[in-house]
């Protein structure tokens, strides 16, 4: 008989007859699919905490501002976390080890003084929660001038959710050179959708376990 276990990350077929393998196995590998997450101004249900949305923009765009970065020290620094509400994304599954991550965020800082790059990072429930992965901007530092920074991570351990795990983002910069004057690092959010000002985050989805596809006899000779 032949069989095949499938889903979206993982295919393995298998040739087999009276339970013995007569042939051989193999599995292909597939990326999994993204949703795009928008960074939105209302208050989640989470105290502190803006929320994460797959539904577009839906105001003027607005600017986050961190802490007063004056005379801090080397090391991150939070502006913002967005978490998605109860019952989203909904998934029961597996995020594979190796999916990506990628941040499109639109930042900047008030100051010339010291040096920060971009940094961000997504994480399962609450800041404490099972991180997908951790990434900086390693190539671009913040400027005055409001851009857009792009910029991926993988993760680096598969990642099981329930139906009642929510999706966590942390936005904020890594200080490498310490800043003599007043200085604030900012995110903007909202804007355009998928324009100007609409940060955002694609995030992978989380994939049910394999399932037997389709199972049918085959002639045999000898």
């Amino acid at each position: 008989m032949v069989r095949t276990v499938a889903n979206h990350a993982l295919s393995v077929f298998c040739l087999l007859s009276l339970g013995l393998v007569l042939g051989f196995c193999f599995a292909t590998k597939t990326q999994a699919q993204t949703t795009t997450y928008h960074l939105h101004q209302e208050a989640s249900t989470t105290a502190g905490l803006f929320q994460l949305k797959t539904a577009a923009t839906d105001a003027a765009t607005v600017s986050v501002s961190s802490i007063n970065l004056k005379n801090k020290n080397a090391g991150e620094y939070i502006i913002k976390a967005f978490d998605t509400q109860t019952g989203v994304p909904n998934s029961s599954g597996v995020v594979h080890s190796g999916s990506t991550v990628t941040f499109s965020l639109w930042m900047s800082r008030t100051s010339t003084s010291g040096a920060m790059i971009p940094r961000a990072k997504v994480m399962l429930n609450s800041a404490n929660g099972t991180a997908f992965c951790t990434t900086t901007n390693g190539i671009n530092d913040l400027t005055t001038t409001l851009t857009k920074y792009t910029f991926s991570c993988t993760t680096a351990a598969n990642i099981t959710m329930t139906t009642s795990d929510r999706l966590y983002v942390w936005v904020g910069v890594n200080v490498t050179t310490k800043a003599t004057v007043d200085t604030f690092a900012s995110v903007n959010i909202e804007g355009t959708a998928n324009g100007n000002y609409d940060s955002s985050v694609d995030i992978p989805n989380a994939l049910p376990p394999p399932s037997l596809t389709s199972l049918s006899p085959i002639g045999l000779s000898g």
